[in-house]
């Protein structure tokens, strides 16, 4: 895995990009028009949809953590963290950062303490393999609502999300943790209680950040919209890297293998392009799964769940620029991204027909004359590759395994 430990200084990395952005920019020169018309689509579904509805999240976050909420939580739940996950009491911080900003704004976090020298570079990669989490804003609004238009899958996306990450962090509970840990490191600190806790890291937050209100609010705004600026940005530029990539055959050429290797109509060949959208861009590559008016809705929630737990691109370059500064490596964030994001096509499948049956919201037929829309769909998996109908069976089956794997190999360490 070389190119993991390419450097930004690395004469290799920047004759890579070199080379991607000259064959960008004659791209644009060859093909103006479709460079034009992807980045006017970049830039409509950043101001129509992105802007609008985390802009507010992004000023009350900033307000938020600086008032000290995210510590106060981080403290919370610091003994679940240490107990269950065998993380550092600290990192619960990090945590409650990443579920209310979004990624990466939990390894930010865990740069500053690494920096400080609150924690050692193992604590640092264990803790930023975690700290990834989209932020409910993003799934509820922006893909329920706005991308999807199924705003009774809001809840639905967010189980999985979470889920996958608690998932996650069980798969890596001994991952990099040191031969030496005792049991009594991983414990509570006896002599202070829970309260003293809370109350000291709410004084410690307002001794870092002594801003006036006015201030504070003044700088959350020009914060969130230089952070809104940047994922405009990056939004429109991965749309017409997408863009020529489709108009100048490549990802043409892969779709020709897959119908010789596969099929005509096959899933994959219709799939590719927003697959690759995915991997680079989470916005772009969600909004183009949403288009696919022939894809059945539980496809396209298994496509989008999987991009929401890779990030994109982007937030893997955000991650690695971060890291630089310190001694914590990018490839454990890699690795666990690509488990999460197993983890989540996994759990679509496996929650599907269970959520539909019990916590999908029920409307009375006498207010609507539609059929259930989401029949037929909540059928396609169980009747094609599961012999049996007890979706109960199946779920204890599943988690039975996974214990199994993952506490036989409890005591493996690095």
């Amino acid at each position: 895995m070389r190119f993991l430990k390419l450097s930004y200084q690395d004469r290799t990395f920047t004759f890579l990009i070199g080379i991607i952005a000259t064959c960008t920019v004659v791209g644009v020169l060859a093909y103006p028009s479709q460079a034009l018309a992807a980045s006017t689509l970049g830039l409509r579904i950043w101001w129509n949809m992105v802007f609008p509805a985390l802009l507010p999240f992004f000023i009350l976050c900033e307000i938020v953590m600086a008032y000290g909420i995210a510590h106060t939580l981080g403290v919370l739940i610091d003994p679940l963290l240490r107990r269950l996950f065998r993380l550092p009491g600290i990192s619960g911080w990090s945590f409650i950062t990443a579920i209310l900003a979004g990624s990466p704004a939990g390894v930010e976090v865990v740069v500053k303490l690494r920096k400080a020298g609150r924690i050692d570079q193992l604590a640092g990669e264990r803790i930023t393999m975690l700290s990834h989490f989209a932020n409910p804003i993003f799934m509820i609004t922006i893909v329920s609502v706005a991308f999807l238009q199924r705003p009774e899958l809001a809840l639905f996306i967010c189980i999985v999300h979470y889920i996958s990450v608690l998932g996650c962090a069980i798969i890596f509970r001994n991952y990099h943790l040191p031969k030496d840990v005792t049991g009594e490191q991983l414990q509570d600190d006896p002599l202070k209680s829970i309260w003293s806790k809370v109350n000291m890291a709410i004084h410690e937050a307002r001794q870092q950040d002594q801003r006036s209100f006015g201030q504070l609010l003044g700088e959350a705004v020009s914060g969130s919209l230089q952070k809104l600026m940047m994922i405009g940005g990056t939004i429109m530029m991965f749309s017409v890297l997408l863009e020529l990539v489709a108009v100048s055959g490549i990802s043409g050429f892969f779709i020709n293998i897959i119908r010789f290797l596969d099929h005509p109509n096959s899933l994959w060949t219709t799939s590719l392009d927003p697959l690759i959208a995915g991997l680079s861009e989470v916005h772009i590559g969600i909004y183009s799964v949403t288009q696919l008016e022939h894809m059945s809705i539980l496809i396209k929630t298994v496509l989008l769940s999987g991009m929401i737990a890779w990030g994109g691109l982007s937030v893997h370059l955000q991650v690695r620029a971060l890291l630089h500064g310190t001694d914590i490596r990018y490839s454990p964030f890699l690795l666990a991204r690509a488990v999460q994001s197993v983890l989540s096509i996994l759990l679509v499948f496996l929650l599907w027909l269970p959520y539909h049956r019990w916590l999908s919201p029920v409307v009375p037929s006498f207010l609507s004359n539609e059929a259930p829309s989401l029949v037929v769909d909540t059928m396609v998996f169980w009747d094609m590759y599961v012999p049996w109908r007890n979706s109960s069976v199946i779920f204890i089956v599943v988690t039975f395994l996974l214990a199994a794997v993952i506490y036989s190999n409890r005591t493996r360490s690095s």
